[in-house]
């Protein structure tokens, strides 16, 4: 069974170099397909969702809130009382897209999916920004039901990418794994997703998973920590309301350390926290020295890292086991 389940599809043409905008008059018709056909289609688009969910978080991956007045949040509401009008509706965002975009953007197929997701009962719209290529394919060749030992190229003009190929813009509402309205991929940008493509979902990006981690247990010490994540492993989800529960219901921390935790949840970084526990779970924490040497390792390993103070900015760091190995790296 498949992860995933496309019920609706859409592609629209946007050529800005052109000032072309070729918008279809149908939707991707998937009983249309044989047997065979269908299962590679679904294959494609499994495949390309798969790599959307478990993408992480970085400078081109963010988590976005929408704005009052995005359009897509509007489509998504729509979409969800009724899909009747789905064609109708991707046509008016590749409209949008296309206003937007600057005249030096790639062209490229806007894909809009309407999709189900296993064990989510929310309904997931998802909105690619593909470039189809030029494709050559070295297949063996066949005559009848015998195979030849020799080789055949096959050129296809117009090939989309294949799950695993660099797709440059995605967007899916709502966001899979976060308390969030848009999980967003732009590899075009640098440090933040391109200003076109969040202006056309109307949405802004929220600071990443390690971003608030890192300030919300900054000056928190180790142990506190440690002993915090035992006392989340049932929760669902993690904000701010869930972690200032957390922390009253089991007493881990002392009323120093909790007003420290207080005061790192107002940040920027972190006043917005929304996570699954796995983050804090799986998180690891490191200290790097000016030499260069990095000691990392998950929050429960680094209890055995003993530090200790000698005074203004000097610490030292003590490890000591019987299990190790040395290595070359």
């Amino acid at each position: 069974m498949s992860d995933f389940t496309v019920n609706r599809i859409a592609l629209h043409l946007i050529n800005k170099k052109d000032n072309k905008l070729d918008l279809a008059d149908h939707e991707i018709d998937l009983k249309a397909f044989n047997p065979t056909d269908l299962a590679a289609v679904r294959i494609f688009f499994s495949g390309h969702l798969r790599l959307v969910w478990d993408a992480a978080e970085g400078n081109t991956i963010r988590a976005a809130k929408f704005l009052k007045a995005s359009e897509i949040r509007k489509h998504y509401s729509d979409l969800k009382t009724g899909t009747s009008q789905f064609l109708q509706q991707s046509r008016q965002m590749a409209e949008s897209l296309f206003a937007i975009a600057p005249k030096n953007s790639s062209t490229g197929l806007l894909m809009a999916l309407w999709l189900e997701a296993r064990d989510d009962n929310r309904p997931f719209l998802a909105l690619f920004k593909m470039d189809p290529s030029r494709s050559d394919k070295i297949a063996l060749l066949n005559r009848g039901d015998q195979l030849l030992l020799d080789l055949a190229v096959k050129h296809i003009d117009q090939a989309l990418p294949e799950p695993g190929d660099r797709v440059l813009k995605w967007a899916v509402t709502p966001h899979p794994t976060r308390q969030y309205d848009v999980k967003i991929k732009d590899s075009q940008s640098s440090t933040e997703p391109a200003l076109y493509f969040m202006k056309f979902l109307g949405c802004e990006a929220q600071s990443t998973e390690k971003q608030q981690l890192n300030q919300l247990f900054k000056d928190v010490p180790l142990e506190a920590v440690d002993r915090l994540r035992q006392e989340i492993k049932q929760e669902t989800s993690i904000d701010a309301r869930v972690l200032s529960a957390s922390v009253d219901r089991s007493k881990v921390l002392t009323k120093f350390h909790k007003e420290v935790l207080s005061k790192n949840l107002a940040t920027a970084e972190a006043k917005n926290i929304a996570m699954l526990p796995r983050t804090i779970l799986g998180a690891k924490v490191g200290y790097r020295l000016a030499n260069g040497i990095v000691i990392k390792g998950p929050l429960a390993a680094m209890r055995d890292v003993a530090i200790k103070s000698l005074g203004k900015n000097e610490v030292e760091f003590r490890i000591r086991t019987t299990k190790y190995e040395s290595f070359y790296d």
